[in-house]
């Protein structure tokens, strides 16, 4: 596992607009901040959901590139193409969803320290975060072979997901009591069955061809 993550890290670095990612990523995370930390009052709590969402967008930018190597053409005719479309992509994804998942805990744990996040949300949001990233491990490991079925299968997710917290921001789920540690093994526990799921799509759809329309458009040109 531990090899297929770092040859999974060396793949990012050959990615055709890693300027924009990286600036795209700054603009994420600052969004998340906003929606955060600024929305911290209960009735907000579908706002801090959106600021959950920008801030676990950057560790499925940094991964994008993987999928797009191991599905070119000299993947795929390889002995071991099965292996780095599955495991290298799906194990690297996971690693820095945690890694992601582990700093919007301390950013979650720092605004309730400085009365940025009201403490009986914090495990909901840590644990919605999970949900969240759970999610995006599985539309990661499908975009590239079915970008409309994908999308629109992440679009109700999140819309659902979205409901949720309609839902317990308006008190329907008063009853449902999350502690931290609970969110935060539950979050865990969501982007775990996330990769088993990814892992196994992947290792089902390796041989369809790539959806172009889920390239980049320099990538698309290339091809």
């Amino acid at each position: 596992m531990i090899h297929n993550i770092k040859l999974g890290l060396k793949l990012t670095r050959f990615s055709p607009n890693l300027k924009g990612t990286l600036a795209g990523i700054c603009l994420f995370v600052a969004f998340g901040i906003v929606y955060l930390f600024l929305f911290r009052d209960e009735g907000n709590i579908l706002l801090q959901f959106l600021g959950l969402y920008f801030l676990a967008m950057p560790a499925f930018m940094i991964s994008q590139i993987i999928p797009t190597c191991c599905y070119s053409g000299l993947v795929k005719s390889s002995e071991l193409g099965n292996h780095f479309i599955a495991d290298v992509a799906v194990f690297t994804q996971l690693f820095l969803a945690l890694i992601n998942y582990a700093i919007i805990i301390g950013a979650i744990f720092l605004g309730d320290v400085i009365n940025l996040v009201a403490d009986n949300n914090k495990g909901y949001l840590i644990l919605s975060n999970g949900l969240l990233m759970g999610v995006f491990i599985i539309y990661s490991s499908m975009a590239y072979k079915g970008f409309i079925v994908s999308t629109s299968l992440f679009v109700v997710s999140f819309l659902g997901m979205y409901v949720g917290n309609i839902m317990y921001s308006s008190g329907q789920l008063a009853w449902l009591e999350i502690g931290s540690l609970q969110g935060i093994l539950g979050g865990i526990l969501c982007m775990l069955v996330g990769s088993v799921i990814a892992y196994g799509l992947a290792k089902l759809l390796w041989r369809r061809p790539m959806d172009k329309r889920a390239m980049a458009n320099q990538l698309k040109a290339k091809l």
